[in-house]
């Protein structure tokens, strides 16, 4: 559950950075 949070999580980051 962890490992897969974090993925999820770095994915999230990763968007909202994107979306600028």
């Amino acid at each position: 559950m962890m490992g897969r949070d974090v993925a999820t999580r770095r994915v999230e980051h990763a968007r909202g950075h994107n979306e600028r």
